[in-house]
Order: structure tokens, then C-alpha cells, then sequence
């Protein structure tokens, strides 16, 4: 038990555990990322990260319980940085996909060192962003505004594509080949996810175990 704004609650880390025995991968992973989250501006009312990476391995390695396979399979996919559960969703759908895993919440600069804009998911090697769109950016007008001035500064640098919430279900299909095709343009080919995918299994297995 910790306390949380004077309140006894579970640790995130157990919670995360116990959720195993119900939740689907998808959603561990969300949760995940959600408790090893860390705020880009400390504020003495955000006691975030609940958890880390670190932690969540630790405790899973003496765990015994229901899920514990979900639970290591969502654990490999749990990344800090993530701002949202949408934005998981994507990055998976991303991976799935076949494709290369990209960059998380990226501060992006002009070539004069101006901040141009936060990328949700970037590809750094081939210049593509690729943005979530919630419904905020479409109902509140201050949000939508501030956010194309975000995106055209944004395209002066990269290929963006822009993903709403049907990208992520019934167009699916249509998001994966979007960006499928603004990576093949700007020079990615497929054997490069296997080479990446080689190159990582292989440093896994030189790494002493714990």
C-alpha cells in the first residue's frame, strides 16, 4: 500500500499486475505506459511516474499468478513517454503493422534552433510524424487552431500524417498504408525493420542475463 493524495491505495505496480488476470495485452500495454509516464513539467501535484519499466520487470520475474504470459508479452511494449492511450494504440498498430517502431513525443526544431513542435510518434531517419488527432483538436476552437499552426510549422520540416480515430479501427488499413507510403518515399524499404528486428534479438541474446 502507498498513500495518494492522502488516500491508502495499491501501488501502480501491483495494480498493473492484478490487471493481468483480465485485461487483453492492448490494454496492459496502455496502463503501462500510462504508470511509467513521467511530466515533461515537474508540478508538485503530479506525482507521476507511478511506477518504472524497471520495477514492472522486477516484479513480474517473482510473480506466479493468472496473465503472467499477457503480462510479459505487454511488458515488451511498454515505452516511457506516452501521453495517451490513443497514441499506444497507434504506436501498436504501427508495429503490427510491419513496421519500423518510431520515436515517442519528439521536441522538433527549425534549422535555426526554434521549436517548431511535439511529434506524437516520429520516424527521425526518414523526416515522417505521425499525429493522433483526438476529438479536442476538433471541438475546442483554441485547441484546433493552435494545433494547425503546430502541424503547417511541422511540415516545413516533414512528411505528417495524420491519424483520427477511425485510423485506428475500421481504416486501419488505410493508416498503415498511408504511412506504409510516406516512409517507402522518403527512402525506407521493408528489409530494414528485419535488419532492425535481427540487430535487437541479437543484442538481447549477447546481454548477460540478471
Amino acid at each position: 500500500m502507498v498513500e495518494l493524495r492522502g488516500l491508502p491505495v495499491c501501488d501502480a505496480a501491483s495494480v498493473w499486475i492484478q490487471l493481468g488476470s483480465v485485461a487483453g495485452v492492448d490494454e496492459l500495454v496502455a496502463v503501462g505506459d500510462a504508470a511509467v509516464y513521467r511530466s515533461r513539467f515537474a508540478r508538485a501535484d503530479d506525482p507521476r511516474p507511478f511506477t518504472t519499466i524497471a520495477e514492472l520487470s522486477e516484479r513480474l520475474t517473482h510473480f506466479r499468478g493468472r496473465g503472467k504470459r499477457r503480462l510479459e508479452s505487454a511488458l515488451a511494449l511498454v515505452r516511457e513517454g506516452v501521453e495517451s492511450p490513443m497514441e499506444t494504440a497507434l504506436r501498436l498498430l504501427l508495429v503490427r503493422g510491419g513496421l519500423p517502431e518510431p520515436e515517442i513525443n519528439v521536441d522538433l526544431y527549425t534549422g535555426s534552433g526554434e521549436f517548431a513542435g511535439r511529434a506524437d510518434l516520429y520516424y527521425r531517419e526518414f523526416n515522417v510524424v505521425v499525429e493522433y488527432d483526438g476529438e479536442q483538436h476538433r471541438l475546442d476552437r483554441a485547441v484546433y487552431a493552435s494545433d494547425q499552426r503546430r502541424i503547417t510549422r511541422l511540415l516545413d520540416l516533414n512528411a505528417v500524417v495524420r491519424v483520427r480515430v477511425e485510423g485506428l479501427r475500421s481504416e486501419a488499413h488505410l493508416t498503415l498504408a498511408e504511412v506504409r507510403a510516406a516512409l517507402t518515399a522518403a527512402g525506407w524499404r521493408p528489409i530494414d525493420s528485419v535488419i532492425s528486428v535481427c540487430s535487437a534479438g541479437a543484442r538481447r541474446q549477447k546481454s548477460p542475463s540478471r
